[in-house]
Formats: structure tokens, sequence, C-alpha cells
């Protein structure tokens, strides 16, 4: 009961956000612009896509409808729908994977489905293998499956979507069932009452074989004669048909007596079941009404050709919330019956870019249109090269024409009898770049140069340019809406929205360092401190660049000489403070500093004990990049705007001269004349002597 009213909850909510009596409001349009981003991260246009889709958006308008569910209810409709678990039981129907388990009959020696043998318990299993065909021994956990089943599912999302048709005035819904046969008994016949359909519903038990001509035929019974009133047939069934009411085929696949019903009962090997129940459908349509199949939960893979349906009106609802959808847009069908033709997209490049060619106008060649359906699947289309195209819809050919350009003017015409596919989008889109005033004008706007720009827009410090201009950019279409077989036309236009596309503008900061001198070490790292309180805790840049300022606002680094750091996606106009610290405080070094490639100007002198030196202020300003065969080049200046450069000196000087004290040499001297006085005085004697 909880599974069930958890169904019913979802259900419910789902159709309730079905509109039922809301203004027109055209098909859905949309209109985006994705940035075109070069080798170093840098935008330099933008792809710009057109779309337009065709909706069954509500009218104010009524319809008078009958519509009729038929309903099967044979035995597979018991099979749960929610998810599998450890069987609690030794005849658990599926393996690990949720795949069906078999066992090997004694009696014919082939294999058949566990669930659906009701004998004595084997004890040997097998899983099948898809691909080959083939069976293997299954040695492991079995399990169940467990949730609401699908006929229990069905029932809520029956209920509702009844609930939401005779929400509408001069609509009646019908209720038919069927199994082996039709089931007469649980008939509702065009009621108004949503007490008295849900009862009904609420009853409902599932047994038997399927015979979907037998319910189609009791639909046939049931639709309205009244000219006014348009009939609606909603044919939901897990499984393909295995009887037939209709004895013109024969019984060559075999007559139950009992039911009056000819067919196997479990498989239709000649297609007879299917075939007796497609004359009904194809009746049925011959005669105006308009039948939608709902493959719900099983395999009824015959259903999409049942009746020759367009592939609009088919659904394959494999689980309760794809039920629930198809139902909800099968309601949506019904209760606004209405188009779209005449669709013409228009958009009107601004100033501020330029097509891809060399004139910067767009060609034909510039719009690449595609087309995809209500699956999201691109639809293959053929160029008539005469400006239209065509593609193939439930074998009927459509065409359509395709996109025409004029200067920076592109506009989309499809046809003025051309009617937009439900659900179907259709895209226009091409390159745009921006033009060197747009790059120049982006960095005057940033720098307070420039007040404002018609085509442009400064937010949070970020300029972003207009790709099309303020008016002339819109969806015009004709609504055509039949109410009670009238047909109305109503003009409409739905205009697109502007979005901007980010202008990038140059404005790193970058800090280099140099070493000069004799003393001067080149393989030393410098440390550095970039600050500013309004920075704290913000980080900048992306990846390995990216920067972060702690608390008090400050980012420390290191540099040698020869290197540079450079920081990105600091906001321009912030004043940031740069300083060199962890010095030695060597007094024979002095440190200059250069701003935007100024003069060098002295931030530690020579004889200078200081261990850090005076902070630079650099305001950081936009620079424009270049555009240079439609890509952008950056700014390469060295001596240009935002840039710090600091310089270290430190020079030995060595010594010349001898300073020699004067007391010394006396004394020396001294000793040294008188020692020569004495020699000579010996040797004079000497000599007397001798004479």
């Amino acid at each position: 009961m909880v599974a069930i009213s958890a169904l019913a909850a979802v259900a419910m909510a789902l159709f309730a956000a079905v509109p039922a009596l809301a203004d027109t409001t055209g098909p859905a349009i949309s209109k985006t612009v994705e940035p075109l981003i070069d080798a170093n991260q840098n935008v330099y246009g933008g792809t710009i896509t057109l779309s337009v889709t065709g909706s069954a958006s509500s009218t104010t308008t009524h319809t008078n409808a009958n519509v009729i569910f038929v309903v099967d209810t044979s035995g597979s409709m018991k099979e749960p729908t929610g998810t599998y678990r450890l069987a609690e039981s030794r005849y658990g129907a599926y393996d690990d994977k949720g795949n069906d388990l078999y066992y090997k009959s004694r009696w014919d020696n082939d294999y058949h489905l566990v669930s659906d043998y009701w004998g004595d318990y084997r004890r040997t299993v097998y899983t099948k293998d898809a691909n080959s065909d083939t069976y293997s021994e299954y040695t492991g956990t079995r399990y169940s499956k467990v949730g609401a089943s699908r006929l229990d599912a069905a029932k809520e999302s029956i209920k509702s979507a009844a609930s939401t048709i005779l929400g509408q005035n001069n609509t009646t819904v019908s209720l038919v069932t069927f199994s082996t046969n039709a089931t007469g008994y649980s008939t509702v016949n065009k009621t108004t009452s949503i007490s008295n359909f849900n009862t009904a519903v609420n009853h409902l038990s599932a047994n038997g074989g399927t015979n979907w001509e037998a319910g189609l035929k009791s639909a046939e019974e049931l639709v309205s004669k009244d000219s006014g009133t348009s009939n609606y047939v909603i044919f939901v069934s897990d499984g393909n048909p295995t009887f037939r009411d209709s004895a013109s085929y024969g019984d060559r696949d075999g007559y139950d007596e009992d039911e009056n019903v000819y067919g196997e009962g479990d498989a239709d090997t000649y297609g007879y079941n299917f075939m007796a129940a497609d004359t009904v459908a194809k009746r049925l349509i011959d005669n105006g009404v308009t039948l939608y199949n709902i493959n719900a939960f099983g395999d009824a893979t015959n259903m999409q050709n049942l009746g020759g349906i367009s592939s609009d009106n088919y659904f394959d609802a494999s689980d309760p919330t794809k039920l629930q959808n198809a139902l909800s847009k099968i309601v949506q069908n019904i209760v606004n019956a209405h188009s779209y033709r005449n669709v013409a997209i228009t958009d009107n490049l601004s100033d501020a870019v330029v097509a891809e060619n060399t004139n910067g106008n767009l060609d034909s060649n510039s719009v690449n249109m595609t087309v995809k359906n209500k699956d999201n699947k691109k639809v293959t289309l053929t160029d008539n090269h005469d400006g239209t195209y065509s593609y193939t819809k439930d074998g009927k050919p459509q065409t359509f024409n395709g996109p025409t350009v004029s200067g920076k003017k592109v506009t989309w015409s499809l046809g003025d009898t051309y009617q937009l596919e439900d659900g179907w989008t259709y895209t226009a889109s091409f390159d745009v770049l921006f033009t060197q005033d747009t790059l120049n004008k982006a960095a005057d706007l940033l720098n307070g140069k420039l007040a404002s720009d018609p085509n442009m827009t400064v937010e949070n410090g970020v300029v972003k340019a207009y790709t099309n201009t303020a008016s002339g950019n819109d969806v015009s279409y004709v609504e055509e809406t039949t109410v009670d077989n009238n047909k109305t036309s109503a003009e409409g236009t739905k205009h697109f929205d502007r979005p901007p596309l980010t202008v990038p503008v140059a404005s790193n900061l970058t800090v280099s360092k140099k070493v000069s001198g004799n003393a001067a070490n080149t393989t030393e790292n410098y440390n550095f401190v970039l600050s500013n309180t309004a920075l704290a805790g913000k980080t900048f840049g992306s990846g390995d660049d990216a920067v972060t300022f702690n608390s008090n606002g400050a980012y420390t680094f290191q540099l040698s000489h020869g290197q540079s750091r450079s920081f990105a996606g600091i906001p321009v106009g912030t004043e940031m403070s740069v300083k060199e610290t962890g010095l030695s405080g060597n007094a024979k070094t002095s440190t200059t500093a250069k701003v935007d490639g100024g003069d060098a100007r002295t931030v530690k002198s020579e004889g200078s004990t200081a261990t850090e030196t005076d902070p630079v202020s650099v305001k950081v300003i936009a620079r424009a990049y270049t555009l240079e065969d439609g890509k952008l080049v950056a700014p390469t200046d060295e001596t240009d705007a935002n840039t710090v450069e600091f310089t270290n000196n430190s020079t030995l000087v060595p010594q010349t001269g001898i300073k020699i004290d004067p007391l010394p040499m006396v004394v020396l001297l001294g000793v040294a004349v008188a020692g020569g006085v004495a020699v000579a005085a010996g040797v004079r004697k000497n000599h007397g002597r001798e004479e």
C-alpha cells in the first residue's frame, strides 16, 4: 500500500503541473552564446545558438473530448514494477543482475522460465546468454522482484490522467479492459464523474491472456457519434496479443471453446492476432479517432505498428515514471489542440562582434543548422540545393526552408505552411569574433577612460559585450488552434534574450628580480610579499597558477636572478603593495625598484642594515589584447603597465694602498745606521794594523 500511495503522489504531482487553462505562450525559444577559447584560455569570440521547439502549450479554449482508456488486465499485469531483492523463498526468479532464471524440463528437455513453473522445486537453474542463446548453470543467489504490480502502477496514472481531462469543460472519459476477452463488467461509458471512473479502476484485477482485438472492438462501440466531439483512444498493454475474436484467419493456431477465442494463448506465431487487432485500429483511425499506443512495462513490440499510427502517438513506458510521462503528454495533446506554422527566427549582430569571414559579414556557409526530434536525436536532413531541406517522418517526406543571411543578419523562415513538429527542436548556430574596437573599449571602460558603450556593460569589474542589437531579435509565428472542429489562427512574436559574452583584458601583474655587482649571488632565492588587505582569503588564477591571499591579505613567494612571477585575475584598479623581505642586512647591498617601466628608485640604500625593502605600490590596470588572424595576442612590452622589477646591487671594493706607522721605521733606521758605523770602524782598525 505504501508503494501504491507513493505512485499516486508522484502521478498527481506530475499531472497537477500541467496547466489546464493557461494563456497561449507560443513555441519555446532559446538563445545561448558559448565562449570560443584559445590555447591560452582567452575568450576571443563565441558560438551563437538560436533554437525554437514545437510544443503543445496550453490555450484558454476548450475542446469537446471523449477519451476512452483501453487497459490490459491480462495475467502478466500482476508482475511487480519495483527493484530486485533477495528471494524470500526458493522460487526466486532472477539472478544477481536481475536476469531471468530458467529450469530444464524433464518432460520436453527444454528450458522454461522459473516464474512460469508451478510444479516441484528444481534445484538446478540456468541463466541465458542473450548473444549466443545458450544456457549455463547458475549457482548464485536468487532474487525476486518487489514493488507495486504493473496494473497497480497503471491504475494510479490512469486515474490522474482522467482527473485532468475531466477538469476541462465538455469532456467525458470511458474505460474498457481486456484480457482473454473484453471484460464488459468493468466498462465505464462516457462518464463525467471522476468518482465513478476511479471506483471502476480500483476494482480491476489481472488474469488471463491478451486479446488486443477484443479491447479495441469494445472501444469502437463507445466512440461518440456526435460530430462536435473529438474521440481519443489510449491503448495500454504490456505484451503482444495471444488471442483474437476473429474467425476469418481460421483456427490454425488453436481455438478455445470455453472462451470462444482463437490463438495459441502464449504467442502469436503466425501474426493472426496482431492482424485482427490492426484491422480494428485502422478502422478507428479512418473514422476520425486519434489512437495513442503505450507499451507499458513489457515487450509489446508490435504496438508501435498497430494501426499505422504516427511515431508521435507511440510511447515506450518501461517503468511507472515513463508511463506517467506518456500519459501526461497525451493529456496535453487532448486538452490543447494547436500547432505552430510560418515560424521565422531573426538575429542581428551588434557592432561588438563580426563574423569570422574577411569582411566580417555572415554568409550561407557561416550558419550551421540542426533538427532534433522529441527524443533529442538528430534528424537526417537532405539538402535540396534550392534553399530547402527535407526529411522523412512516418514514411512521408516533409520540407522546410533553410536559413538565409544578409550582412550581419540571420533569418530562418521555415515556410508559411510548414508546421513545427511537436517536441522537435530547430537550431541555427554560427561563430562571431570580437572586434579590435571592442577589445580596446573593454580596457578603457575598466580604466575609467570610457564612460559607457551601448553594446557593452560592466558587471563586478568584468566587461561583457552583447552579440546582438537591442531589438529585431525574435521568433514570429502563427498559432493554429482547433476547437470543436473549428480552426482559428493568431499571430505571435517572442523575443530572444540578449545574453552577453565576457570580453577579455590583459591585467596580469608581473614581479621580476635581478641582481648586479661583483658580489651578487645569482643562485640565491629572494623572498617577496604581495599584499592588499581587501584581498584577504581570496584566490585568483587557477590550477598551478592559483594564488590565495592569507587572512592579512598577503601572499609570499620567491624569485632568483632572472626570474619573474605573474599573477592573473587580480581586479583592475586594485592597488597592490610589493616588497622584498628576509634580507641579510648587509650594509654593502642596495635595492632599487621600477614600477610600470618607470625610473628606478631606491627601496634599500647602501649602508642600510634593514632586512626588508620599502614597499612599492602598483595599480593594476586593464590592457587591450590585439586581434590577429582571429586570435588574441597579449601585450608583450615589458616596460609597460602592471610590472614591478626589483634589482639588488652588491659590490666588493678591493684595497689599493699601504698605511705605515713612522715610529717603528725610525727605530729600525737608527739601528741600521749604528750597525753601519761599527762595521766601518772595525775595517779601518784592521787596515791600520796591516799597514
